[in-house]
Parts: structure tokens; sequence; C-alpha cells
């Protein structure tokens, strides 16, 4: 007996949503999931049809696991074969969108072009730009592909053709490197019965959630800088435009607790709450560490294990049951200079 097999067609953009804008819509309002799981990225919070002076980036979103304040990414869709006029757009919003809004200043980490067919010569560029300007900023080249079978619904699939790879600043500082680090600092923490960072992953960083603080997400965090041989533990707060008021309004009240606050913690103590900005930090950091012998990380995670606590502290004690909705506006708030 044969099999009743369907017939697979090839879809477009246009004659699925109607036109590029619409689909626009789809993938702000539906399709992020997609391009997080295909990327490794964490797009939320989007934004359509952004400024660019005097051009319009279609999808911007926040990425929150990729700094120390939250970076942003821009979508580029075109219908058809990739051309140089959106080769064109890729590189200036790249280049510009990081003067367009304050909110948005110099956090821009990843450019998306998604296309229908992309040429060799512009999967090229992409790569190119890769190998130059990475990891100031990652370029992505993602092909959509839609299909039907017989008179089904139509399937969308995403497929990466162009990512990133990490340049390493100098031998020893790749991916590898900072995957096994975490993956120390994790085991470390677990011997010491405390709670372990996030899954390990290729960065410099590595975190954990803590809470929340009105809308604020409150982010326990470890940095690594190995060309300075030093490490910092800090306690980040805030995340998006919408949490804005709620983080201006917790370093607000922090200030008064400042004093407190510093007698628990060690080390170099930063406080780092711009006016305007989605986030603040409360830091301490220590230098003088070689991060890449082995020999001295026993001291290195013991550094970090206290520092954590200490960090977690502070966080429990003075910002845990903050009540944001008390804060004075934004315009009377003037931040405290650091020391």
């Amino acid at each position: 007996m044969k099999p009743k097999l369907g017939t697979m067609t090839k879809e477009d953009i246009k004659g699925v949503w109607g036109s590029e804008r619409e689909f626009c819509s789809w993938l702000a309002a539906d399709g992020l999931h997609m391009l997080n799981e295909l990327l490794n990225l964490s797009l939320e919070q989007p934004k359509e049809q952004v400024a660019v002076g005097r051009f319009f980036a279609d999808v911007v979103c926040a990425d929150s696991s990729d700094s120390d304040r939250p970076s942003m990414a821009v979508i580029e869709v075109q219908r058809n074969e990739s051309d140089h006029d959106h080769l064109g757009k890729v590189i200036t919003y790249a280049a510009r969108l990081d003067d367009t809004d304050d909110d948005l200043k110099h956090v821009v980490k990843h450019v998306i072009w998604i296309a229908e067919e992309f040429t060799d010569e512009h999967a090229a560029a992409l790569d190119w730009m890769n190998g130059y300007f990475g990891p100031a900023v990652f370029f992505h080249g993602v092909v959509v592909d839609v299909k039907k079978i017989d008179d089904s619904n139509p399937a969308v699939e995403f497929i990466a053709i162009i990512t990133p790879k990490e340049k390493p600043s100098k031998p020893g500082h790749d991916g590898e490197f900072f995957r096994r680090y975490w993956t120390e600092v994790n085991q470390s923490l677990v011997k010491r019965q405390l709670v372990e960072l996030n899954t390990p992953g290729p960065r410099e960083y590595n975190q954990r959630q803590l809470g929340k603080v009105g809308d604020a997400r409150c982010v326990l965090r470890v940095t690594i800088t190995p060309s300075t041989g030093s490490l910092r533990a800090a306690l980040i707060m805030g995340g998006s435009n919408d949490q804005l008021n709620d983080t201006v309004a917790i370093s607000n009240l922090l200030v008064d607790r400042r004093s407190a606050i510093e007698s628990n913690l060690k080390d170099d103590i930063r406080w780092e709450f711009p006016p305007k900005r989605k986030s603040g930090m409360i830091s301490v950091t220590k230098s003088g560490f070689d991060v890449h012998d082995s020999k001295e990380w026993n001291v290195q995670f013991d550094w970090i294990a206290n520092s954590l606590k200490d960090i977690e502290l502070v966080y429990r004690d003075h910002v845990k049951d903050l009540k944001p909705i008390d804060h004075v506006p934004i315009e009377d708030y003037e931040p405290e200079q650091e020391r």
C-alpha cells in the first residue's frame, strides 16, 4: 500500500503576512522565542520602528544576558534576497542606534539580519564584520523559511547561516576557558554549601537572579577580567525602560543606607547609579589575580564565595524589602559621587 503524501510548497513573507511590517509585528509578538532558541539569546521587550536618525529599525529588543547592563539587539527584516540597501541599514543601526536614545546608549550588542535568502557576498560581509568588530558587536544572518503541505497552515523556521564567533582578546581568553572557570567556581560554591551560579557559559561573567524590588530585577553577578587580573562581585538592579523609575527609586533609598551597607563590604567598593539609566550597581572589586593559574583558583574562589555572601547580605538586609513607590521624581535625583 502506497502512503498518501502531501506536496510541500515554499511560501514567502508577503504571501503569508501580507507585508514586511506585518511580519515584524508577528515576530515582536510571537516569534522572539524562536530566535532566542536559535541564537542562544534572551530577547525581550521588543519595540517596533525605532528611530535611528532618518531611518527606522524594524525591531529593537533588550537582551538581558549579555553584559553588566542590559544590552540591545537590533533586528532588520527584508523580503526576498539580501541586498546592499539592507546591508547598509544593518551597518547604520549598529553604528548609530546608541546616539538616538539615552536609554540605549552604548549597549547595542547584537544585530540580526533576517532575509528569505542570502547571497554569498552578503554572507561573507557579515562574517567579515564579526571578525573585525566582535566581541563589541555581533552580526547574525538568519534565513526565514516558510513552508506549507497542501492546504495546511504555514510553518516557520529560522535558520542561522552566519553566527558570530567570539574573538579572543589573547590566547586563553576564549569561551572554553570561561566555561571551565565557571564550572570550577560552581563546584567550589557547592562544597562551601552556597548556592551556585547559572549554568557555565563562554563569557567573562556568570550570575544568578535574586528577586525583584518593585519591577526592578536584582541579579548577583561575578565578572573576571583576565587582562587586569581583577574579580568583581556585584548586585545589579534594573532591566528595562519600564523599570527606570524603580531603579532610580532604589538608588534614592539606598543613599541613606550607604554607611551601613559599606560596613558589610570589603575591598574596592563602587556605587553606580547613573541618572536616567535602566540599571544600577553596587560592587566590590579585587585585583592582582592570575586567573589562568589554576594553583591560585582556591584563593580566587574563596574571595568569590565571601564576596557573594556579603553582596547577598546587602540585598537581604537593605534592598529586598524596599518599596520603590515612595521615591522622589527622577528630575530631583542627584546621583551619589563615586569615591
